[in-house]
């Protein structure tokens, strides 16, 4: 939907998806590798969990009127086949940008790498196009 709903505000969003996903599973000469797709899924299976533990933000930090707070909660994303959308408010930017980078870290010491980027904008998801497990529970 374009232009945006009058109510929505812009949000930072992160698209990662995985580098080479048909090279793990085909070669030069188009011959399927093998054992490709569940070496694939296996790495997948460990990332995934990798990202369940990274965007959880739970931690305490200085408050501007130096008292100490506790921060804690989740920054929103959903998984689709080798694609991880993450999205975060404003107030949420700091922890968003670390969840993003230790998401990339991660992927790579599971061998999982990732390309991506990350924007500001509006960006508007209709969760009921969407399949219902793609969302991470809030």
């Amino acid at each position: 939907m374009y232009p945006p709903p009058p109510e929505s505000k812009p949000i930072f969003v992160a698209i990662l998806d995985l580098l080479g996903f048909t090279r793990r599973l085909i070669d030069d000469d188009n011959v399927p590798i093998p054992g490709g797709l569940k070496d694939l899924y296996e790495k997948l299976f460990l990332f995934l969990h990798a990202i369940d533990w990274t965007t959880k933000v739970d931690h305490y930090e200085l408050g501007s009127d130096e008292n100490i707070r506790h921060v804690s909660g989740r920054i929103n994303h959903f998984v689709a086949s080798d694609t991880v959308l993450l999205w975060a408010s404003d107030e949420e930017a700091l922890y968003f940008v670390n969840v993003v980078a230790e998401l990339v870290n991660k992927a790579l010491l599971y061998g999982v790498p990732l390309r991506g980027a990350i924007s500001y904008g509006h960006c508007i998801i209709d969760k009921k196009k969407c399949h219902p497990t793609w969302f991470a529970d809030r």
